[in-house]
């Protein structure tokens, strides 16, 4: 995450402070809601072209309602006054453009969330002002992926459900609730082929099945989450570590700085499926 960029950001997370107008419950997710009032953040024409895209991945993702100072969703009875945040993400240079010039101008307005009016107190887009702001350039990503000069383990937290999408029996489709490196690459590396002008080679999907595994977990747990149907994600935190031979070889070196470049990406993207209804909220740590 870059706070002193040069140039406009292609990669942008604002969260945006909210207050309750009135007394409310939140018994369940609200990332669908979410979604519809994220576009509405947006020119209409660039909000219709994404609502109306296929099932390719949108340069737009949002989050749940969070409870205040933590990276949890917001259960429970509220009365007027309390506090929440929300986060949206920009994948695109004018996603993020027209993003921006809405929270330049969102203090004091208000914002609906399933039909109930939300003032806007404040907002963020550096990690300065909010640990889930910032922003960066897919430019600044690759610089940084041709500066490491070792590969490192690392970790990612998990912090909204996230569950990915595979290949079942007989042309079905099966919902994987599980950190498995090959699902969390391929969906990373699918995001980033689609907005970035330069592409992750395929070899990633292979290289992450067969070079990094999962040395421990924190917190880890599925949960159910109601959206289109009923998903079952997980959260939590989880390391994984680099498994290569002495001598590794230049393209399996270039691959695992991939990887890495990649983890940073997510913190922009989310990973796994219904990223644009909130799931999926991803973060290295």
């Amino acid at each position: 995450m870059d706070s002193k960029l040069t140039q406009p950001p292609d990669l942008l997370a604002v969260v945006l402070q909210l207050r309750a107008t009135q007394a409310l419950t939140l018994t369940q997710h609200m990332g669908r809601a979410l979604q519809r009032a994220s576009l509405l953040m947006l020119n209409p024409e660039h909000a219709t072209q994404i609502h109306d895209e296929s099932d390719d991945p949108k340069p737009i993702t949002v989050s749940d309602v969070m409870k205040p100072g933590t990276p949890l969703p917001l259960r429970g009875k509220l009365i007027e006054g309390d506090t929440a945040w929300i986060r949206v993400t920009a994948l695109d240079a004018v996603t993020a453009a027209q993003l921006m010039a809405f929270t330049s101008n969102a203090q004091n307005e208000m914002i609906v969330i399933d039909n109930i009016p939300w003032q806007i107190v404040a907002s963020a887009s550096t990690p300065e002002e909010h640990p889930w702001a910032g922003q960066d350039t897919y430019a600044g990503l690759l610089r940084k992926f041709g500066s490491f000069q070792r590969v490192r383990d690392f970790s990612l937290h998990f912090a909204l459900p996230t569950v990915f999408k595979a290949p079942g029996l007989d042309n079905s489709t099966v919902f994987v609730p599980l950190p498995i490196p090959q699902q969390i690459f391929r969906s990373l590396r699918n995001r980033w082929n689609t907005f970035s002008p330069v592409s992750v080679p395929d070899e990633i999907y292979d290289f992450s099945g067969q070079h990094i595994a999962i040395s421990h977990f924190d917190y880890l747990r599925t949960q159910p989450v109601m959206l289109t149907k009923l998903f079952r994600g997980f959260t939590g935190t989880v390391a994984f570590d680099f498994v290569l031979p002495k001598q590794a070889t230049p393209q399996q070196m270039m691959l695992a700085y991939a990887i890495l470049m990649l983890s940073e990406f997510a913190f922009y993207s989310g990973v796994g499926v219904k990223t644009t209804m909130g799931m999926g909220m991803v973060r290295p740590v």
